[in-house]
């Protein structure tokens, strides 16, 4: 019984000194499991860590637009879900469409522009989902 009890707490240990939670279950039926490995150590449940970490491409060899489009995209990112992380969305909707724009990439500036559409409707239906390609097509860009 005693090996077993050190032998968890070491595991315990382990696990923490690593960083180690699970990786999040995959959300919307994506089926995949979203687990880029982006390294915030931020467990707001989005699936999606990102940031300046290991196994996600350099984002300090980003372009200027891809750079600036991060830098409005990556706070709403981490917000914690719910209405005012919607707020937030919303309220830089313009200023993602513009970024986007300035990319030069059609898919993000669509997905963009969905963003600000799904903003206007009441009771903004399918903002998760839409924001959520945002963010997909910058990290396809990204690479």
């Amino acid at each position: 019984m005693m090996l077993r009890t050190t032998l968890t707490s070491l595991a315990v240990i382990s696990l923490a000194a690593c960083g180690g939670s699970p990786p999040p279950a995959p959300e919307g039926g994506h089926g995949h499991g979203h687990g880029h490995g982006h390294g915030h150590g931020h467990g707001h449940g989005h699936g999606h860590e990102h940031g300046h970490g290991k196994g996600h491409g350099d984002h300090a060899k980003l372009s200027p637009p891809l750079k600036e489009f991060h830098a409005v995209l990556s706070p709403l990112w981490h917000a914690d879900k719910g209405p005012p992380r919607n707020d937030k969305i919303c309220a830089e909707a313009k200023t993602l469409e513009d970024k986007a724009a300035a990319t030069g990439d059609d898919e993000l500036a669509k997905a963009t522009k969905a963003v600000g559409e799904a903003c206007a409707k009441e009771g903004r239906p399918d903002l998760e989902k839409l924001f959520v390609v945002v963010h997909e097509r910058f990290h396809v860009l990204a690479k």
